[in-house]
């Protein structure tokens, strides 16, 4: 069997019709965008109203449920959308892959994570910001925030960056280094009010590694378990963090 790593990946991405345009993948990209906004906030009112959350206290509870119901809820809508006139396993790319390949790219994420908290000191940081632990002391539902950082969010950011914009901008002018880049810069902002410049530079460049093990791999299961790990791992130094503390 061929590795993966070798196949071609510039392929069209469906046998039905050809790939989004890159505008018609910004715009749908936007709208994605705009429904996470409203869902999170939807979401953060009915927890507050209904759930008996207090904001002021608990945000940990109140993140953990705005990520899942706007990971649930926008994930649904790129498939939805596809479904019917694109095959959604290769539009997205969802290719089995062989497990030395996820595992090697799983180490380079391991390797990644070690160089970053090197960074993270040498600028006298603390190595957990201190975003994640606000969120991880406020938490009361624990499993609930866990899934939240470490299997909602990932799925759907993937689906979304490395899957569903990545497939549209390759395809466009953009080329494999806009369908790379692109999608990070967008990613990065989504995390611009909970990160300082540092740690934004740090989530800059995983996003770069991530993109690259996209194109290199030609499957998104690739990058989202490198997304999965890299999480697993910040929670657990969160964790340790207060454990130590």
């Amino acid at each position: 069997m061929e590795p993966m790593d070798n196949l071609d990946t510039s392929v069209p991405s469906s046998t039905l019709n050809p790939p989004w345009s890159g505008g018609a993948t910004a715009g749908f990209g936007v709208l994605i965008l705009v429904v996470f906004f409203i869902t999170q906030f939807v979401a953060s009112l009915a927890a507050v109203a209904f759930g008996g959350i207090d904001p002021s206290s608990n945000l940990g509870d109140l993140t953990a449920i705005a990520i899942i119901a706007s990971a649930v809820i926008c994930t649904a809508l790129i498939l939805s959308t596809l479904t019917g006139r694109y095959s959604v396993k290769t539009y997205l790319a969802l290719q089995p892959v062989l497990l030395k390949t996820v595992g090697g790219w799983l180490f380079a994420t391991i390797v990644f994570v070690l160089l970053g908290d090197r960074f993270i000191e040498w600028m006298e940081r603390a190595a957990v910001p201190d975003f994640m632990i606000e969120v991880y002391t406020s938490a009361q539902l624990m499993p609930v925030l866990w899934f939240s950082m470490i299997i909602a969010a990932p799925v759907f950011e993937e689906v979304l960056f490395r899957g569903f914009l990545y497939e549209g901008f390759r395809h466009s002018r953009l080329g494999v280094s806009g369908a790379i880049l692109i999608p990070t810069l967008i990613w990065t902002l989504l995390h611009a009010s909970q990160y300082d410049v540092y740690y934004l530079s740090l989530i800059v460049l995983i996003g770069v590694l991530l993109g690259i093990a996209r194109h290199r791999t030609g499957s998104l299961y690739v990058p989202l378990a490198m997304h999965v790990g890299n999480n697993l791992i910040a929670t657990i130094q969160t964790m340790w963090a207060l454990g130590n503390g």
